[in-house]
């Protein structure tokens, strides 16, 4: 794999000295030691309460503008906004980034994608409800299932089966998601690997086939992120989860840039492994046969291209589209 890779994110940076922890550690010690293919975010912003220690925490857009600012100067090569700030906080974010000729990725929740995209996002981390289960329902349910990703202390687990039923292809904010991630030239990194080791968190053969025990950092079994769900909630994300894989399908047959991740040093993301059981994912997403509620044919698809171009205005990417 290492004499075809040409470019690694490290999006959930806790400093920039991760472009030389990820080579200490020998992941890529085969591409070269001074860090030129290593692309990496500073510190997460979020807001207070945030899950990661790790963390900076903004609470005003004076804050926010800020801390970017000093990612900026300290060498940063974009910038990472996470799930509990505001639409305000995102904007702020996103003007002062690309001032600086930073792009921004967002694992956002508290602002839904379609609210990140037209406040500028770059790009956009992982699909189920990472951020994109709530984004997704139609209008008309949008209040029922605000607090419906993760990481969210009020996430409920119980609400799977409900929006198993609730989601509507078909339906106009979904179409409108779909326009909104392709016209604007949004990359979407689904992590679906990610995804299924949460819903099959308690599952020994899952665990096993990602060789999450052979790790360098110990996984604990069930997997952290649902080991608190029930069993017959599991079971719904389980059922649930033919419904993402439709999602990224046709985002990928209306001309959504896919990217490959997995979210690396999260449980049982096991380097090398997981990626290929991503690029699996991702080839029984976009192969899977087309539904009456969800095809359409607009424009040509785009899978695993770059986002490193330099970051363009809201405005700029608008007319490029």
């Amino acid at each position: 794999m290492l004499t075809d890779l040409t470019v690694i994110y490290v999006a959930g940076g806790r400093s920039l000295n991760e472009r030389t922890v990820v080579i200490e550690n020998g992941i890529i010690t085969a591409i070269g030691a001074d860090g030129s293919v290593i692309r990496t975010a500073d510190r997460l912003i979020d807001a207070p309460g945030s899950s990661w220690a790790f963390a900076v925490e903004a609470t005003s857009e004076a804050e926010i503008r800020a801390e970017v600012a000093r990612q900026a100067a300290a060498g940063a090569d974009f910038v990472k906004l996470y799930s509990q700030l505001a639409p305000d906080l995102i904007a702020a974010a996103v003007e002062e980034a690309h001032a600086r000729g930073l792009r921004v990725i967002g694992h956002v929740g508290r602002t839904t994608w379609g609210e990140a995209i037209d406040r500028g996002s770059d790009a956009l981390a992982h699909s189920f409800v990472h951020g994109f289960a709530h984004s997704a329902v139609p209008v008309e349910d949008s209040a029922r299932f605000a607090e419906f990703f993760q990481p969210n202390p009020a996430f409920d687990p119980a609400l799977f089966a409900d929006w198993d039923a609730t989601i509507d292809f078909s339906a106009a904010r979904f179409r409108q998601l779909s326009e909104q991630l392709a016209q604007r030239l949004v990359a979407l990194d689904p992590t679906l690997v990610l995804a299924e080791a949460v819903a099959w968190g308690d599952d020994a053969a899952t665990f096993a086939r990602l060789e999450a025990q052979l790790d360098a950092i110990p996984h604990a079994f069930p997997h952290p992120y649902s080991a608190a769900w029930t069993p017959a909630q599991r079971q719904a994300a389980r059922a649930a989860f033919p419904k993402f894989l439709d999602a990224i399908r046709i985002f990928h047959e209306r001309g959504v840039l896919l990217t490959a991740g997995t979210d690396l040093q999260n449980p049982w993301m096991t380097p090398g492994v997981s990626f290929h059981r991503e690029l699996e994912l991702l080839v029984e997403a976009v192969s899977r046969p087309p539904t009456s509620s969800g095809s359409h044919r607009g424009m040509a698809p785009k899978c695993c291209a770059s986002w490193t171009r330099p970051a363009r205005s809201r405005s700029a990417r608008r007319r490029t589209a």
